[in-house]
């Protein structure tokens, strides 16, 4: 809705469409029963239903972004929810309907009743999702779309953490679970101008963690990272999980922030925690590694005084590695090391810090990686 604030007029609503997910580039992945990562194209259209949007103005023009949740009608006295499996399809729209409606295929996939039978006979000759797995970037103006970032979430998600693909927020041991109802879930979205350039950070609800995307050319995006801090080695409701359910996420601008570096902030709801992210030179534009790559152990975690970290590498690297705690401030430099191949063992004190949550920060040459810590009495 275009809104006249100065006069408190609504001029126009402007409807967002759907995203036709038959498209390349605009695939989905519709099923939480076939054990695997099968992202494909489909005859379906999504409904945008975005859950956030915010407001930006790049080179003298407005955009609007959208977080592309989704949502549908399901309510005590009446719910539009059903499955496609349970619809009537049409056969002339879709002569291949029994294929399509296998569970593997999109059977499984979460749709409406109450729309899609365009011409009244009863049965469906279009498939409608819900949401668009998706953030968008609008004009202002006339609500027309910009750009769509097509399936790049659930694909950047299959690169990498492919045994947590979509996820739920709620249980560690949910592989492939939300493909049939949303996927990742797009649910919070806001802008960040850093060093020059603009950029859009999108929080995912269900699998977690944070797509940035370089947004300077609002016509041309391009994705930076995925980070994220959630812990899939212990159970969902554990201390040390991380954060589960993004719902909101704020950027505070080095101008506005308490220790001087612009930093991230995600409310989460079903770890019921507020997480704030350190944003530095060496962390926008720096490619990640798992801790997994070089078998890196961190022992004990809670610790009470003493935190000792193992690692192995099989070729040489300049190891560093650095405490923060949850403002961003670093409180201890570990070591910076160029270490050999082998393998390596190393305590540290760290008695005199405060009980509480700090993020480790372990940079393997130029890349880098985190761990959250747990400081007891």
């Amino acid at each position: 809705m275009l809104v006249d604030i100065a006069t408190g007029t609504a001029n126009s609503i402007i409807a967002l469409g759907v995203k036709d997910h038959s498209l390349d580039g605009n695939g989905l992945d519709a099923s939480n029963r076939d054990d695997t990562i099968n992202i494909a194209t489909y005859p379906v259209l999504g409904y945008f239903l975005p859950d956030a949007i915010t407001s930006v103005s790049i080179g003298g023009k407005d955009y609007i972004l959208s977080a592309n949740e989704g949502d549908s009608r399901d309510y005590d006295g009446y719910s539009e929810e059903t499955r496609v499996a349970d619809l009537v399809l049409d056969p002339v729209a879709f002569p291949n309907a029994t294929n399509l409606q296998e569970d593997a295929k999109l059977g499984r996939l979460k749709t409406t009743i109450a729309n899609g039978d365009t011409d009244g006979d009863g049965d469906h000759d279009v498939i409608y999702s819900y949401g668009a797995r998706s953030f968008s970037i609008w004009d202002a103006s006339d609500g027309s779309l910009v750009w769509d970032s097509g399936d790049d979430f659930e694909q950047k998600l299959a690169e990498r953490i492919p045994e947590q693909f979509n996820s739920n927020n709620d249980d560690n041991d949910s592989f492939d679970s939300r493909s049939d109802d949303k996927g990742p879930e797009p649910e919070a979205i806001t802008v960040a101008n850093y060093d020059g350039r603009v950029y859009a950070l999108i929080g995912l609800e269900r699998v977690g963690g944070i797509m940035v995307y370089d947004i300077s050319d609002p016509a041309v995006p391009v994705f930076v990272e995925y980070v994220a801090n959630r812990n899939y080695d212990v159970d969902a409701d554990s201390e040390e999980a991380g954060d589960l359910g993004v719902e909101d996420i704020e950027w505070i601008s080095a101008e506005d922030s308490p220790n001087g570096s612009p930093l991230v902030v995600t409310a989460n709801e079903v770890s019921g925690t507020i997480s704030i992210w350190s944003v530095g030179e060496n962390v926008v534009n720096t490619a990640e590694f798992s801790p997994r790559e070089i078998n890196f152990e961190f022992m004990p975690n809670p610790f009470h005084s003493s935190l000792t970290i193992g690692y192995e590498l099989i070729e040489p690297h300049h190891v560093s590695m650095e405490v923060f705690d949850m403002l961003g401030r670093s409180v201890q430099t570990l070591t910076r090391d160029m270490d050999s191949v082998g393998r390596y063992r190393k305590q540290f004190d760290l008695a005199h810090l405060p009980q509480g949550m700090y993020q480790l920060v372990v940079r393997l040459d130029n890349r880098i990686s985190s761990q959250k810590l747990f400081k007891t009495h």
